[in-house]
């Protein structure tokens, strides 16, 4: 993550009305939506692109996640809210949305497998671009499409691999024989950037 030294002054009015109201907060099960629409008033007054998820975490935690929305220029306001939250008994604030386990995604009505999602890398300016076919693509449902594979990057990358280190994307259609071509499922997608760029 950017080591860049920023001034984060900016965020403490929103951590401060954070930290006052956690007994409110921590009541997000029982009033989802008061809740969010709260905490999201306030961030709005210091990060208006920012986004956030909250909920507990595998250990019991509670975990505040701070999301850029896929958008390059929110990076450093997500750093910067990651650096100025103070500590928090039983709370973990988690900057940019991280890498998950999504084998399937529904919206809109559909379902989409991450193993019919494919990918080719190539150069492209440092950083590796990607080619991507769709199996069983339906270019009726064009927007649906892409869209699953943006959010399958995110989940399989991380959103801020996905922002600093994925070069130009384009789509080419599904080829008949994908295996001769060198093409990867979205499975090994993780694998092949880390092994490029090393683990952090």
């Amino acid at each position: 993550m950017s080591d860049v030294q920023l001034e984060t002054s900016q965020y403490e009015p929103f951590w401060n009305w954070f930290s006052e109201n956690l007994d409110y907060i921590e009541t997000i099960f029982e009033s989802p939506h008061m809740v969010t629409g709260a905490v999201g008033k306030m961030l709005e007054t210091v990060a208006p692109n920012a986004n956030f998820e909250i909920g507990k975490n595998g250990q019991g935690n509670f975990e505040i996640i701070l999301i850029a929305g896929g958008l390059a220029e929110n990076i450093e306001t997500i750093i910067g809210l990651y650096k100025a939250a103070p500590k928090m008994n039983n709370w973990i604030v988690t900057p940019f949305g991280p890498r998950q386990d999504m084998p399937l995604l529904e919206f809109n009505g559909l379902s989409f497998n991450i193993t019919d999602y494919f990918y080719q890398c190539r150069a492209d300016e440092g950083r590796p671009g990607l080619l991507i076919c769709i199996k069983g693509y339906d270019p009726a449902l064009e927007n649906e499409y892409k869209s699953a594979a943006f959010m399958f990057m995110d989940c399989v990358l991380g959103e801020y691999d996905v922002m600093t280190k994925i070069g130009a994307i384009d789509f080419v259609d599904y080829p008949e024989n994908a295996e001769e071509f060198g093409l990867k499922d979205f499975t090994y997608l993780a694998a092949d950037i880390d092994a490029m760029y090393g683990v952090e």
